[in-house]
């Protein structure tokens, strides 16, 4: 039998919350004042879920979803927000976080967002039943994969192979056959990375199709991964990345900001609050050297980060080019080994772009560090504000913080911000 239900708030996912008897129900695609109908099914001991909604009436902050996949797709969740109201939501989602750990939100700038259609690297699933390949993301709540002809998130190269990939796959699958493709756009072309599904047999035929659709795609390395091994199919040039006008080599699916775009405004946000007297940098969680390479140019730069490849490539691409000032990467697992705050005392500045989990150990160090200034950026708004509190307990003082969208349409944000010692 349908309820009916009025949205009274979003939770941090964006999805709409009601209530029934005192009990949660959660009801995706709605907004605060919305009155629906919708059938109630249990999720979990003390919540339902909505199912077969209708809308009864509408918030005058909603907007038509531009994506013909919205609501099925698993990829986006908040397209059916007008833009003022997607902007307060995703502001108003690091207030309470900063609110729990008793930051000052007075330092929140206001959300700068990256366009659609920016994104350089994805994920793509792929099934192939009753004869046809499927390519797409998971559906929501479900494993199934959403057929798309396009993602408006992705750069038209990327775009651009969405059918190519399915008439390939189509010849290489046999029928309920699945395959993960990793793509992501590099300054020589297109970098793909296939997964087959166990039992998948990579034959001479099935290396000889790849090998010759990479060719005419302009996709310049391919490598492949069934039976638990990997294997170079093919590499036409060597992968490269630009990180602040210097070039990176680029291993198979590396880390990277989502959008270049996004990562070149993180970088003109940093160069505007760095001191002007800057010689020792450490880059801790560092990577292949997103933000080593263009630290460079203003100081030596110690990077560290517990992946060995990374390190390693770091090290390689900073051997093949000139710097201005010198760059070494070390390994190091900054969870388990943060460097001490006598080690930290060498620096004048220590830059951190921590995994979601953030860098509880390691900040802590720092904040009992002599280190005059720190700049931290997270892609997790929790994480973030309870690692700024540990360095405002240390007597740091946090400066302006810059919240950039770069997960268009996700809940997600990406935080900027900038700590000195007065």
């Amino acid at each position: 039998m349908s309820e009916k239900l009025t949205i009274t708030a979003l939770n941090e996912n964006g999805e709409g919350v009601a209530h029934k008897d005192g009990q949660p129900v959660l009801v995706p695609f709605t907004l605060p004042g919305e009155e629906i109908s919708a059938d109630l099914v249990p999720a979990g001991k003390h919540a339902f879920r909505a199912q077969d909604v209708a809308w009864l009436t509408e918030s005058l902050d909603r907007a038509v979803p531009p994506c013909p996949y919205f609501g099925v797709c698993g990829g986006c969740g908040l397209q059916h927000m007008n833009d003022t109201a997607y902007t307060q939501f995703k502001k108003a989602q690091v207030e309470k976080a900063f609110q729990k750990f008793k930051l000052d939100t007075s330092c929140l700038e206001d959300v700068h967002k990256v366009p659609p259609g920016h994104r350089r690297r994805i994920n793509f699933r792929a099934v192939k039943e009753g004869g046809t390949v499927s390519l797409g993301f998971h559906q929501r709540r479900s494993h199934k994969v959403t057929n798309i002809d396009h993602c408006l998130l992705l750069l038209p190269s990327l775009n651009a192979l969405i059918h190519p990939l399915k008439e390939v796959l189509n010849t290489v699958l046999k029928d309920q056959e699945k395959a993960h493709i990793f793509l992501t756009t590099v300054k020589e072309g297109m970098d793909a990375l296939f997964v087959f599904s166990e039992g998948h047999v990579l034959n001479a035929t099935v290396k000889s199709l790849l090998t010759d659709w990479a060719k005419e795609h302009g996709v310049v390395r391919v490598l492949l991964q069934a039976q638990k091994k990997e294997e170079l199919l093919y590499q036409h040039k060597t992968p490269h990345v630009a990180f602040g006008g210097h070039d990176a080599l680029f291993p198979v699916q590396a880390f990277l900001q989502p959008s270049e775009a996004g990562e070149q405004q993180i970088w003109a946000w940093v160069e505007q609050h760095l001191p002007k007297r800057t010689k020792y940098i450490a880059d801790l969680f560092c990577g292949l050297g997103t933000f080593t390479f263009p630290l460079s140019e203003h100081g030596a730069v110690d990077g560290f980060e517990g992946h060995h490849k990374a390190v390693q490539y770091l090290n390689l691409s900073a051997d093949q080019q000139r710097t201005k000032h010198p760059v070494q990467g070390t390994q190091r697992d900054l969870f388990l080994y943060p460097l001490s705050p006598n080690e930290l005392n060498a620096y004048d500045m220590v830059f951190l772009d921590p995994p979601r989990a953030g860098a509880s150990n390691q900040v802590k160090k720092i904040a009992k560090s002599t280190v005059p200034f720190v700049v931290m950026v997270s892609c997790s708004k929790d994480s973030f504000a309870r690692d700024a509190a540990h360095l405002l307990e240390g007597g740091y003082k946090m400066d302006k913080t810059y919240l950039l969208d770069q997960f268009v349409w996700s809940p997600h944000l990406e935080l900027i911000s900038f700590f000195s010692r007065p």
